[in-house]
C-alpha cells in the first residue's frame, strides 16, 4: 500500500531538493530548521546513546527487536503507570 501523504523531497520554500537546503535558515525574526538539522540531530552522540538506553529498558521489560504492536503498547503502559518524576536510586 502507496504512502497517501510522501514526504515532499523538495522545499516549500525554494523548490531545491532537500539535501542541498543548509541547517537553518532565517525566516524573519525565527530560525526554520531543515531536514539537515533533524537528521544532524538524529545521529548525535547524545541522541544515539538516548535511543540505546530506550531500547535497553524496552528490551528489559519484555519487549523484542523487531517489536509488536501489542509490546510497545504494554511497554508505553507500563511507562505511564510509574510515578513522575522517577525517584532516584539512594
Amino acid at each position: 500500500m502507496k504512502n497517501p501523504n510522501p514526504r515532499p523531497n523538495t522545499s516549500a520554500e525554494t523548490d531545491q531538493p532537500i539535501s542541498h537546503l543548509s541547517e537553518q535558515k532565517s525566516a524573519g525574526s525565527r530560525t526554520v530548521l531543515t531536514v539537515d538539522s533533524f537528521i544532524d540531530a538524529a545521529q548525535s552522540p547524545a541522541t544515539k546513546q538516548g535511543y540505546a538506553n530506550d531500547v535497553r529498558d524496552f528490551v528489559n521489560r519484555g519487549g523484542e527487536i523487531p517489536a509488536t504492536p501489542d509490546q510497545v503498547m504494554n511497554y508505553l503502559a507500563q511507562i505511564a503507570a510509574e510515578p513522575w518524576p522517577p525517584s532516584s536510586a539512594a
